[in-house]
């Protein structure tokens, strides 16, 4: 960005600046009045993203168009930052997560724990059904998954070893958790996924069926 203000016209440098600052003002503004996190997720800052990788290319263009004995430096870091930029595609594509995956990050541990029970049950609001469809791609064959309409928790008959509640509306969470009848036990709570019990129920998950 430094050689892009240096070397380019103003209206140039100066429409790069402009889409940069803005697009990361806005998100900042936004995030500072409203508690959110948009300044910190990937796919609302493509116009910033974008304009850093045209800055590096004309960088790199600029240098490469000159004569000079430091000519095979730049190619040389040119090829350097595509081989890094190969490498973290691999470790991207290997990992079981990554940074950019916001609110879905932790569900490959989310996962890991469903996985573990022989016949469960994981229930989900059906206002998040996205992020019950994201979590559904890591789960066993085994998994059956409820996704729920309204608050109230339906008669289950069919045994299940283990009943999972996972991102559920705050009108759900409150529901289930002031039915005298169940309780909420905890897994994981950045991953927003806990174990429905009956009340009177002290086994260990994974244990024994569940019957609510």
């Amino acid at each position: 960005l430094y050689w892009l203000c240096r070397t380019t016209p103003r209206s140039v440098w100066l429409l790069a600046i402009a889409i940069i600052g803005s697009n990361a003002v806005i998100l900042t503004l936004y995030d500072l009045l409203s508690g959110g996190q948009r300044s910190g997720i990937a796919r609302y800052l493509f116009p910033t993203y974008l304009l850093i990788q045209l800055a590096i290319a004309y960088l790199f263009a600029s240098r490469f168009s000159e004569k000079n004995a430091y000519n095979w430096l730049w190619r040389l870091v040119f090829m350097g930052l595509i081989a890094l930029g190969i490498f973290s595609c691999k470790i991207s594509a290997d990992a079981p997560t990554w940074w950019h995956k916001y609110s879905d990050y932790y569900n490959a541990e989310a996962a890991a724990i469903i996985n573990q029970s022989p016949h469960p049950l994981v229930i989900g609001s059906s206002d998040r059904v996205s992020r019950v469809v994201s979590l559904s791609y890591q789960l066993n064959p085994q998994v059956q998954v409820l996704l729920l309409k309204e608050t109230a928790l339906p008669v289950i008959t069919a045994k299940f070893s283990d009943i999972f509640l996972f991102r559920p509306t705050g009108e759900l969470y409150q529901a289930i958790e002031q039915n005298p009848a169940l309780k909420l036990h905890p897994l994981h709570p950045l991953a927003a996924l806990w174990q429905i019990q009956a009340a009177g129920d002290r086994s260990p998950r994974g244990s024994g069926t569940s019957d609510l």
